[in-house]
């Protein structure tokens, strides 16, 4: 009983305050448990802890604002422009021109290689889609 009593809700997880941005280790378990209560019995104790934990835990959604921003850069077209950098920097990314191929730095850990000229629109959709495998907090599994 005395080691169950300090498990009463609260604090269940612990990890490293890793985060990147507000939230991202929140919003990734809860966008984790909504897949998995969809996979549980409605009338099950899992269904009904899932349910518990999220009723009580918003997401912060700072991830997909930074998704959303991330896409509309990549729409815009040339992302080397000093208004696309910008609002790359703006969201945690660092350009990293180059003579090959230029690159993007999220949070100064992980790297993406882009595409070195605009004429191919399928290789920049798919450095986008790696960025966001990578990155995505809300992934599907």
């Amino acid at each position: 009983r005395a080691r169950n009593a300090g498990l009463a809700g609260g604090n269940l997880l612990a990890s490293e305050p890793i985060d990147y941005y507000p939230g991202e280790q929140l919003d990734f378990i809860l966008s984790i448990l909504r897949q998995a209560q969809k996979k549980c019995a409605p009338d099950s104790r899992p269904y009904d802890i899932i349910e518990s934990i999220l009723s009580m835990n918003q997401p912060i959604g700072r991830g997909e604002e930074i998704l959303d921003e991330l896409n509309r850069v990549f729409k815009k077209g040339d992302i080397q422009k000093p208004e696309c950098t910008k609002a790359l920097q703006d969201i945690g990314f660092r350009y990293i021109s180059s003579k090959k191929h230029p690159k993007l730095r999220f949070q100064d850990k992980y790297q993406f290689v882009l595409p070195a000229t605009a004429s191919d629109w399928r290789s920049a959709k798919n450095a986008l889609s790696e960025i966001n495998k990578c990155i995505a907090v809300s992934q599907k599994i």
